[in-house]
């Protein structure tokens, strides 16, 4: 099965909403650092007060589960380290002071998710599911484009090491320039009108070290509230040519209209290839620009499944 979890103020409605896919418990993780934190509030234009309050939400998978959390991510100081401990399916709120680099330990598995907002802003906040270091990797792909130059998506770029890292990336339009991300700090990435694939490479007998990466939407310097949202990148370790949407409205929840753009999917290849939606008749697909782009009718479909001709890295909705 695949578990969405979803939320939304009553008042003032949808526009403060967030969504994240629930952990399998067999995936939860022990150690997880946080990619973003409010440290990193203003370090780049495009990203500011994004991060400004930053939460984290903990969730126990097996009784007697013991979590320290450490804000900082100096194990050195004590004062910002606290250990609880949690029973299957108990959650523990760490509202706000969470910094980049902060650190939560468990020695049973937990999930991890990340809330953050603007202070005294209406509605703006992004939420993310982390993936546990033990999973990371030196290889992601990012699907969701910059659609409105005034919303522009940022990718974000965490490097956990001691030593500072050259994170490579590639976009529909060819090489970016190649982005150093110095020890346990992080560093910025403009989304083009494509998808992009990020990575480190080995260098002799030492393998490509490995990082995590957070894309942002709608950060810009002065006005990022409007298509406010965010989400953790896909290590190429998880792909995979079958996908299955467990939870896809469509539209805002507390209106239930017929908004086909309101929550849609993004798809990005990694080569040249077709992809066949199973979306009966009601769904568009458009491409980075916004057009709506029409597949070909898979002949024998009683569902209303159509094939789509794409390029390595474009990016479909």
């Amino acid at each position: 099965v695949t578990v969405t979890r979803a939320g939304w103020s009553a008042t003032p409605g949808t526009v403060l909403a967030g969504a994240v896919n629930v952990i399998d418990s067999g995936n939860a993780g022990k150690v997880y650092t946080l990619p973003v934190g409010q440290n990193v509030e203003t370090v780049a234009t495009g990203t500011n007060r994004l991060f400004e309050y930053t939460s984290a939400h903990i969730i126990a998978t097996q009784n007697g589960t013991t979590v320290t959390i450490d804000k900082d991510g100096l194990s050195s100081t004590t004062t910002d380290i606290t250990t609880v401990t949690l029973n299957e399916g108990e959650t523990y709120l760490v509202s706000g002071g969470m910094l980049a680099g902060a650190k939560i330990t468990a020695d049973k598995g937990v999930g991890v998710y990340l809330i953050a907002g603007d202070v005294a802003s209406a509605y703006e906040n992004r939420w993310f599911a982390l993936t546990p270091d033990e999973q990371w990797a030196s290889s992601y792909y990012a699907p969701v484009s910059t659609t409105l130059a005034a919303d522009p998506a940022y990718v974000v770029l965490y490097n956990p090491g001691t030593s500072a890292i050259t994170v490579k990336w590639e976009t529909q339009a060819g090489a970016g320039t190649p982005i150093t991300v110095a020890a346990n700090a992080t560093a910025y990435a403009l989304m083009p009108t494509s998808a992009a694939h990020f990575y480190t490479e080995a260098s002799g007998a030492t393998a490509a070290p490995k990082f995590f990466a957070v894309s942002v939407i709608d950060a810009d310097a002065t006005s990022n509230a409007t298509h406010d949202w965010s989400y953790s990148l896909v290590p190429e370790s998880y792909l995979t040519t079958k996908f299955v949407v467990g939870w896809g409205p469509g539209y805002d929840m507390n209106t239930a209209g017929t908004y086909l753009d309101g929550s849609p999917v993004w798809v990005a290849a990694t080569d040249d290839t077709t992809i066949y939606i199973d979306h009966g008749a009601s769904m568009q697909v458009k491409d980075a620009a916004g057009n709506i782009v029409t597949g070909s009718a898979v002949t024998g479909s009683a569902t209303g499944a159509y094939a789509f001709d794409v390029v390595a890295l474009q990016s479909y909705r």
